[in-house]
């Protein structure tokens, strides 16, 4: 019943303060509302977690609408952007607004102690009670609606009901109204002239191939400013193009994904908790996927660049791929999933949120089937498709550090042997060791041509010695256990 009370106290709270976002929550129940405002240290059934992961997707969204449509930061370089939409989303920056809004008065973080739970208002009826216990004992007096209600939530606590409240308007009432309810609690900048960032550049016109590409890759008919996608596919290196390259684009492609993606497993029926959600988010917008997608179907052609080094891995990969080496064990260049991502962009820039959310889960729809298919039957049948460092993670608890060293430098410290090579080496033996441990306790190691390809590869064999010897998870626990005593 406190709960109840505290929720409807928050919406009416809301209504009154700001009524776009009170409004919302009048509409909803109880319960969905509880939910945003529930922490996991109220020991209830739900609680906000899985809503604030989806809301910071939204609220990334959000902050790079707004800087790229304002006309202050529409022009600037990707990287300052990336800078100031960090900024906006921090959480020193969310819990102010929180705390701010008096949202931290109605955080839910305690569960209902019979011992120190009184009803709320009843505490200056009460206090003579306490008074008199005061003459028999020196314990602090227990059971007043501070003790119980008022406990102050941390700061990370303030900016997660923040993006859980977004999370829940976005899953409710859509994109349109989360961007209304984000400007009036002070989250997001008001948005502006959309035709400011489309570029048009009359004097390039787009490649006929690369139009009917790009629209069959991301799934539409038609783009609008089909001048999009020349700065989409168009390498830093051509410094003698008078378009920018395509880093703005893959900026806001990395957005429109990641909403995308979160919003699709969200929904899915299994109702999966975050630790599992963040596993296979990361399987889907990684760039070994991203760029294994782009390169089946071709995105590589239509890269303009004046790099030199690059059609040499574009070869090299494609060698990996057709060897077999799996996803997992080859080292894309990071121009595919930059372009990929871009022209998920090129579309959301063009057509709006609607037709880039259908867009980027169209570019993922070969591993959107194969974790339909595989969600149906137990989790653990995902191993061999999920991301390997993640999975190891998720399936230790985080007590393993993955580390990766240079062949010589790998000699030199003295590690133990045996060293897994999967891959081939070097000249001159120069490669990179992927190193999996527990404090300094080597689990794996494995060599590799490539960094990336070695943190993979050693992550997934722990993996799979850790499947087969299970109690070598147990027996690590115990010794951190030991350790910290």
């Amino acid at each position: 019943l406190e709960c109840y009370l505290t929720v409807i106290s928050f919406i009416e709270h809301c209504s009154y303060k700001f009524p776009i976002l009170g409004k919302c929550l009048s509409e909803l129940s109880v319960d969905s509302v509880m939910e945003s405002l529930t922490a996991k240290s109220c020991c209830m059934d739900v609680t906000y977690d899985r809503l604030e992961w989806l809301g910071d997707a939204v609220l990334k969204l959000l902050h790079t609408d707004s800087l790229l449509k304002w006309e202050y930061t529409s022009y600037l370089h990707e990287g300052y952007l990336t800078m100031i939409r960090s900024v906006m989303g921090s959480n020193d920056r969310l819990k102010d607004i929180a705390k701010a809004a008096g949202f931290d008065e109605f955080i839910l973080l305690k569960s209902l102690n019979r011992k120190e739970w009184c009803p709320f208002g009843l505490k200056a009826e009460i206090q003579p009670v306490h008074a008199r216990v005061d003459e028999y004992c020196s314990e602090d007096p227990l059971g007043t609606d501070d003790n119980v209600r008022r406990t102050e939530p941390s700061n990370k606590v303030c900016a997660d009901v923040i993006e859980a409240l977004i999370g829940l308007v976005f899953i409710e009432f859509g994109y349109e109204q989360c961007m209304k309810v984000a400007y009036e609690i002070g989250v997001s900048l008001q948005a502006g002239n959309v035709d400011n960032v489309c570029r048009k550049w009359s004097d390039i016109s787009p490649d006929p191939n690369l139009v009917s590409f790009a629209c069959d890759f991301v799934g539409v008919k038609k783009l609008l400013n089909q001048h999009l996608l020349v700065e989409a596919t168009t390498h830093q290196s051509c410094l003698h193009k008078p378009v920018p390259s395509y880093q703005r684009l893959e900026w806001v492609g990395d957005a429109v994904l990641c909403l995308a993606a979160r919003e699709w497993l969200f929904r899915r029926a299994e109702k999966l908790p975050v630790s599992k959600l963040v596993v296979l988010e990361t399987t889907l917008v990684c760039n070994e996927s991203l760029a294994y997608i782009g390169f089946t179907k071709g995105v590589h052609r239509f890269i303009d660049h004046r790099n030199m080094a690059l059609p040499g891995r574009f070869q090299s990969y494609q060698l990996d791929l057709e060897i077999g080496r799996g996803l997992w064990s080859t080292d894309p260049p990071k121009v595919l999933p930059d372009v990929v991502e871009a022209l998920i962009g090129a579309v959301h820039v063009d057509s709006g949120l609607h037709n880039g959310q259908k867009a980027a889960l169209c570019v993922i729809e070969p591993l959107l089937q194969s974790l339909s298919h595989l969600l149906t039957n137990e989790f653990n049948n995902l191993t061999g498709l999920l991301h390997p460092k993640q999975n190891l993670y998720e399936m230790t608890g985080g007590i393993v550090s993955v580390r990766v060293y240079k062949e010589d430098v790998f000699r030199r410290l003295g590690f133990p042997s045996p060293l897994w090579n999967f891959g081939s080496r070097s000249s001159g033996g120069v490669g990179y060791v992927g190193v999996v441990r527990c404090k300094q306790i080597l689990l794996a190691a494995a060599m590799e041509p490539s960094k990336v390809a070695a943190i993979n590869v050693v992550c997934e064999l722990t993996v799979q010695i850790l499947k087969e010897t299970p109690s070598i998870i147990s027996k690590l626990h115990d010794i951190l256990s030991i350790l910290a005593e």
